[in-house]
Parts: C-alpha cells; sequence; structure tokens
C-alpha cells in the first residue's frame, strides 16, 4: 500500500516538474521529486532487510547509462555525480535492473555524502573477460585499510547483527542486493585520494543490446 502511493506520488510529481515553466517552481518540484523518491528508496531498503521482494518487476532490459541515471536521480546533490562516459551497449537484463538502480543508488549516495561537497564523483566501467566493472569514485579522505577491509568483510558476509549499528545498514542493503546476483562489491584505495567502490557484474545478466527507437522525453522511472 505504502509502496504504491509512494509510486503515485513520484509519477504525479515527476509529471509536474518536467511540465513546469517556471524555474523557482521547477526548482522546488525538483526537490520534492528527490524527497519522495528517497522516502521510496527507504521503503525498499527495508523490505531488503526482510528479505522481501520489492514488487518492482521490469519487464524491459535497460542500458548501463539509463541505470546509472535513475540511480542518480534517487540522491541529494546528484549534480556532483558525472557518468557521461558509459557504454551504451551494456545492457542489463531485466531481473536485475531494479536492484541494481537501488545498488548503485546506495554507494552514490554514499560516496556524495562523504567526500567535500566541491567534488565530483565519477562512475566508469569497463568489460573484461568474464564481468563489467563499475567504479564509482569519490574525491573524500579515504578510510584506513583497517577499515576498509572490515567493511568488505561485511560486503561479503552480512550479519544480522549489523542491522544493530544504524551506520551498517546500508552495507546491509548493499551486500544483500548483490548477493541477489552474484554481484561482486569491495571497497578499494583511489589512486590519488578517496575511496573507489568496485562493482563485478557477471555477464549473465548482461543482455545484448536493444537496437529498437529510445526516445524518453524525461529520465525514466526504470523500476515502475
Amino acid at each position: 500500500m505504502i509502496a504504491s502511493q509512494t509510486a503515485r506520488l513520484i509519477d504525479l510529481v515527476s509529471r509536474l516538474r518536467y511540465g513546469e515553466e517556471d524555474p523557482a517552481r521547477g526548482a522546488r518540484l525538483a526537490q520534492l521529486d528527490r524527497l519522495a523518491t528517497r522516502m521510496r528508496r527507504t521503503n525498499e531498503s527495508l523490505l531488503v532487510i526482510a528479505d522481501s521482494a520489492s514488487g518492482w518487476e521490469r519487464r524491459d532490459p535497460a542500458t548501463l547509462p539509463e541505470i546509472v541515471q535513475s540511480a542518480t536521480a534517487q540522491i541529494e546533490n546528484d549534480s556532483r555525480v558525472g557518468y557521461d562516459d558509459l557504454d551504451p551497449d551494456m545492457v542489463i537484463d531485466p531481473k536485475a535492473v531494479t536492484d541494481l538502480v537501488h545498488l548503485l543508488a546506495e554507494l552514490l549516495d554514499n560516496a556524495v555524502t562523504f567526500s567535500p561537497p566541491h567534488t565530483r564523483v565519477a562512475v566508469r566501467a569497463h568489460r573484461t573477460r568474464d564481468a563489467v566493472v563499475i567504479r564509482i569514485e569519490d574525491r573524500g579522505l579515504g578510510i584506513s585499510p583497517t577499515v576498509r577491509d572490515e567493511l568488505n568483510r561485511r560486503l561479503a558476509h552480512p550479519s544480522p547483527q549489523d542491522l544493530a549499528n544504524s551506520r551498517m545498514i546500508g552495507i546491509t542493503v548493499v551486500a544483500r542486493l548483490a548477493a541477489r546476483h552474484r554481484i561482486g562489491v569491495q571497497l578499494v584505495a583511489a589512486p590519488d585520494q578517496g575511496t573507489v567502490a568496485e562493482l563485478s557484474l557477471p555477464l549473465g545478466i548482461v543482455t545484448q543490446p536493444d537496437r529498437g527507437p529510445r526516445a524518453p522525453d524525461r529520465p525514466a522511472r526504470l523500476h515502475q
């Protein structure tokens, strides 16, 4: 019930936002859109923690740029995220789209929150022989090797005890979403400064590109 109501609210606000000609009203509607979207992500995170399906089913594949765009739209300060060089031929199977959007939104939110406000968060991706690797790189102060090792352990082996620590809930959500699709997630030190969240997507969820017409007139809500 709550999920469907939130979805209707987001759809209404989005329609008003993209039909608004007044810049000031458009900016306020954009803030409301992001807030409602954040509320939905929080609801979906609770479902992930409860090991329940979100209820959102995607019937068509989506390109990686579309997925990152949708994930970015779910966070505040989305203008700080750059992903212009993503290959549109990287297409994700529909069964993984909703969870990958949510997973990326959690990691992007974390990267933006824990890096200086004047810096950008870069999203890059490349193919290897057996995976598509996505890298989310921030320019924060970084984390110590000890803390990074502990976070990587929790990402690989989430524990119910982590939910007792509010700071670990996001890590638990990411770990469980990744485990559903055998996506590897690890944190590594950035080459200069900051932290990189590195995802390895198995080729089993990467499909051939859809060459049909694609002409969306506004950012797609991939999980609707």
